[in-house]
């Protein structure tokens, strides 16, 4: 199912179509928060606000084939947010099948144990992996499996009878001493590769058979400073592919030159990769703070080829901050027949769309850029084109369906609760047994976390279990710094009641709870109109607004209001990222014609060939050439044309 077909699915209330869209793109989140975060802890974060965001305003995605560009856009947006966080431990069982081939364990026995956990029943098996493996205890293992506490003893004195009984051991305590021995032998072999201090603590241990063929990632902190840790990335191979330690806060002895630096890295790379200096080719060096970043990358048609090679950082004193290791791509399809650039230009420029529309200029994302609300002309992002000739043609881009929005209906002040005697917990719809348990600082806003009840402990240790147990039976808020005004919540409880509201009795709602935020929102907002009325059986209706200015609608200045029609309550709200008494100050008509933004635009656009990663359904990549957008008078990716100068507004990413 390709990624539009799932968003039409979310877009009509399919949560699992989310996950499964996620999941996705997981990895790519990943890479890029480390990118961007100054540690793990932040990377994780950063992860989740991203997928956080991107799940309240999915609706806001007009082009469903730039959903990874989309998502990428709204992680950058919030990867300033330095946030700490806390992860927990777990082995799968396809982690007890790979310490059985480890070398730390002789042949006779590796192949005497994987014979006899072969042998076992599934019910004997399952007990041994999650007694042994997973380290639940005897009470946990009976919850999951949902049988008596006796019966799941019973089975682990069975099946280790029968593991002694295989191997010849003539004490069970020497088979656990050997499953034991088999899950630790990851463990060992990441400690092995790496000083850690002996006052760093284990805070992940996490096995994801799921993952390019299993990883195994280990991460030890400073227990009094969690900015300072270390994180160690395994394949199933043992060969490591990922090794991140913090920067190091002061840095004493003299500085060595570039030259030496790279060398001091590439050292580095030859004991664990000794080919892999001399396979890929080198790309510009990059001084990030105290760290110079060098990559190699693999090239085709003399073009680098992204997430292939390595990269390794390294301090000024020359020891190693960080290392990736991407590896080398297999399926490079080249084109048989370039097509004429002039004429995928031709074409591009023939389905290029110009919209007038009203954008905070914010300097974390463009340049030039003064934080204002700004009138620009707004150039709608095209996907790239196939390279290949035959391709061409085929290549056509459909235009999605228009929106079609309406004025709000007024409402008397009788019908509105006024903001300023309601608190946020009043808004949100918390009660007295809701307790904050987290506050963080997010730039401009505060994220806040509320719980009724503290969280259960989870026995799966793994990272997603972490991220369930932030997230279940919670509120999350995000609230202004400096004047409390309430920019979004969500309820991650399900609630529900005897309530059957119909679809108008939800829009009631929806609008006084818009008006209690902003009293005069017929002024600035219209209404989505929904093609046809939702389902009785779903639990929760959305609605959806945009604010207008003057005729000019807002990029950003979208608002979404799901309620509950078992009880009337508000589950979730996300508001504009565009204050509607910003655009005061704004003058909606241009100086600047469309058709002066077009030449413009023109002026400065030309088209590269680059190679792209494409997915096939069965998750399969391979690489093919493509003609993509590229602005080369410009540091970055023209976005706007200023409607009152004519300034180019570019990307800097």
């Amino acid at each position: 199912m390709t990624d539009t077909e799932l968003l039409v699915q979310i877009r009509e209330g399919d949560g699992e179509a989310f996950v499964v869209l996620i999941d996705r793109y997981r990895d790519m989140l990943w890479r890029n928060a480390q990118y961007y975060a100054a540690n793990k802890h932040d990377a994780d974060e950063i992860v989740q606000e991203t997928i956080f965001r991107a799940y309240v305003s999915i609706y806001k995605l007009r082009e469903p084939e730039r959903f990874a560009a989309w998502l990428r856009s709204i992680l950058f947006h919030y990867a300033l947010a330095l946030l700490k966080k806390k992860k927990r431990v777990v082995v799968s069982e396809k982690a007890v099948q790979h310490h059985i081939q480890s070398e730390n364990i002789l042949y006779d026995e590796r192949l005497y144990i994987q014979e006899a956990l072969g042998k076992l029943e599934d019910k004997y098996r399952r007990v041994i992996v999650l007694k042994y493996f997973q380290d639940f205890t005897l009470q946990q293992i009976a919850d999951m499996l949902r049988c008596p506490l006796g019966t799941v003893k019973t089975r682990v004195h069975h099946a280790l009878r029968l593991l002694q009984q295989s191997l010849a051991e003539p004490k069970e305590s020497k088979v656990e001493r050997k499953l034991y021995a088999m899950k630790q032998h990851l463990k060992n072999k990441a400690l092995s590769l790496f000083p850690i201090p002996d006052f760093y603590e284990l805070f992940i241990e996490d096995y994801a058979e799921e993952a390019q063929g299993g990883r195994a990632v280990f991460s030890w902190k400073n227990p009094a400073d969690e900015e300072e840790y270390i994180w160690i990335e395994l394949d199933a191979d043992e060969k490591l592919i990922d090794f991140t330690r913090s920067i190091q806060r002061s840095t004493t002895g003299s500085s060595l030159s570039v030259e030496q630096l790279r060398q001091e890295g590439l050292r580095f790379v030859e004991e664990h990769y000794p080919k892999a200096a001399h396979t890929f080719v080198a790309e510009p060096i990059k001084e990030q703070g105290d760290v110079y970043r060098f990559s190699y990358v693999q090239k085709a048609m003399d073009l680098p080829l992204s997430m292939t090679g390595f990269t390794v950082g390294v301090e000024r004193d020359g020891s190693i901050q960080s290392f990736h290791y991407y590896g080398y791509a297999e399926r490079v399809i080249q084109p048989q027949v370039l097509a004429d650039k002039e004429e995928v230009k031709r074409q591009y420029l023939e389905q290029l769309e110009i919209t007038l529309t009203i954008e905070s200029i914010i300097e974390e994302i463009y340049e030039p850029a003064d934080g204002k609300v700004h009138l620009v002309y707004e150039f709608a992002p095209l996907p790239a084109y196939p390279a290949e000739h035959k391709k061409l043609k085929a290549h056509v881009y459909e235009e999605g369906k228009t929106d079609e929005y309406m004025p709000l209906p007024s409402m008397a002040a009788s019908e509105i609760a006024k903001q300023e005697s309601a608190s946020v917990e009043t808004l949100i719809g918390l009660t007295p047994a809701y307790r904050k348990i987290r506050e963080s600082d997010l730039g401009e806003v505060l994220g806040i976390v509320w719980r009724a009840n503290e969280a259960r402990e989870i026995p799966d240790r793994s990272i997603d279990s972490f991220f369930k147990e932030r997230t279940e039976n919670t509120v999350k808020a995000r609230v202004d710094k400096e004047t409390g005004h309430l920019h979004s919540f969500i309820w991650f409880e399900k609630r529900t009641g005897e309530l059957s509201l119909s679809d108008e009795e939800c829009r009631k709602k929806a609008l006084q709870f818009l008006y209690t935020l902003f009293p005069q929102a017929d002024a600035f907002f219209q209404l989505l109109k929904r093609a046809e009325e939702t389902h009785q059986e779903e639990t929760c209706v959305l609605f959806t607004f945009r604010i207008v200015h003057a005729g000019v609608p807002l990029r950003s200045g979208f608002a979404s209001i799901s309620v509950n029609r078992t009880n009337g309550y508000i589950e979730r709200y996300i508001g504009p990222d565009i204050e509607p008494q910003q655009l005061r100050s704004v003058n909606a008509v241009p100086k600047i014609s469309r058709e002066q933004a077009m030449e413009l635009f023109h002026s400065a656009f030309d088209l590269k060939l680059q190679w792209s990663k494409e997915y096939e359904e069965n998750g399969e990549s391979y690489y093919q050439l493509v003609y993509a957008p590229d602005f080369p008078s410009l540091p970055g990716e023209l976005r706007f044309i200023e409607a009152h100068t004519g300034q180019m507004i570019f990307t800097k990413y």
